[in-house]
């Protein structure tokens, strides 16, 4: 069974979700903006095959974590091909104004809208939601859809950084995500999982 645990990482309260299948223990991580010690731990102990690490978008409080994982495991790291440009400077991720100071790397691979990406037993779709970021995605699973920065709980991300746009978020949540299936969780970048249904039914911005 495919499952998914949740870790606060970093100052900025980010939302890390390491995504796992009980049986065959293929892993992979979603986002990582602070510290990597408890994801490492969690996924030692639990003796699972770490397989990549998936960006949802490029900005400072969710990468800022890939660096030192990398270092540490040698694991892949995947982001759209669009927010690429964020990973490798650090004034367009932010984190040269951030407290965790300049962060700048190369991914490993890239992909674009429609992918399917199989690691071992898990199986992602990629959705692509640009508007926070010109390359935002949802990771779509077994579990849920993980939404990064463009949709949490009764509320959006933000369009006014660097590549956002707000026809486009706008576009991207009422066309794309709101399409969804109903019952369908998702997990977002900060904050607490919500669902496709609720959010159509109580979110103010999607009205």
């Amino acid at each position: 069974m495919i499952k998914q645990v949740k870790f606060l990482a970093g100052i900025y309260a980010a939302n890390t979700y390491v995504v796992f299948d009980d049986e065959s223990k293929d892993a992979i991580i979603i986002d990582l903006g602070g510290d990597h010690r408890d994801i490492e731990e969690y996924i030692i102990n639990n003796k699972l095959n770490l397989k990549a690490l998936l960006l949802t978008h490029g900005h400072a409080d969710h990468i800022a974590g890939v660096p030192f994982i990398k270092k540490d495991t040698n694991v892949d790291v995947y982001i759209h091909e669009d927010d690429v440009e964020l990973l490798e400077d650090a004034s367009k991720n932010f984190s040269s104004s951030m407290a965790m100071g300049p962060i700048e790397f190369s991914p490993d691979f890239t992909f674009k809208d429609g992918d399917i990406l199989n690691f071992g037993t898990i199986k992602v779709k990629v959705v692509s939601t640009p508007g926070h970021t010109k390359g935002s995605v949802l990771f779509i699973t077994d579990v849920g859809a993980f939404t990064g920065d463009t949709l949490f709980r009764q509320s959006i991300g933000r369009s006014d950084l660097y590549g956002g746009n707000e026809v486009e978020i706008m576009n991207s949540l009422r066309n794309i995500v709101m399409s969804l299936p109903d019952d369908m969780e998702c997990f977002p970048g900060h904050g607490p999982k919500t669902s496709i249904g609720y959010e159509k039914n109580h979110n103010m911005f999607l009205k």
